[in-house]
């Protein structure tokens, strides 16, 4: 061999070496970014197995008798409560609404009057 066959070898080898590594650099992080991964979805998965667990013990506590119509009423009754208490808030809106614009046009005509006094 030529000293530029031993060159040419010597740079061919060096390449493969630089690729191997290169591919073994690769193949680690892809395997280590997998096993965390796998383990951050283990912690979801058991906090998931924890909540199911106290949710059928929940369930398990309900009554699991059927609704009657008393249930149904008394539902109607709290669903009428709370509307009635929404127009009554509403109305109170309505009233500090029109308090505010009040106040507000009082301030504009005491601004406009400190205004034409400060021009006299």
């Amino acid at each position: 061999m030529t000293g530029e066959n031993m060159t040419l070898w010597a740079g061919m080898i060096a390449a493969v070496g630089v690729i191997v590594n290169l591919g073994w650099t690769i193949f680690w992080s892809i395997l280590v970014r997998r096993q965390v991964q796998q383990a951050r979805q283990d912690d979801r998965f058991a906090d998931h197995h924890v909540r199911l667990v106290k949710l059928e013990e929940k369930v398990g506590a309900l009554p699991s008798r059927i609704a009657t119509h008393e249930d149904v009423q008394e539902v109607h009754l709290r669903v009428s409560e709370v509307k009635r208490t929404a127009n009554e808030t509403k109305s109170d809106v309505g009233e500090l609404k029109g308090l505010l614009t009040g106040i507000r046009k009082t301030v504009d005509a005491i601004n406009a009057a400190l205004l034409n006094g400060a021009k006299q």
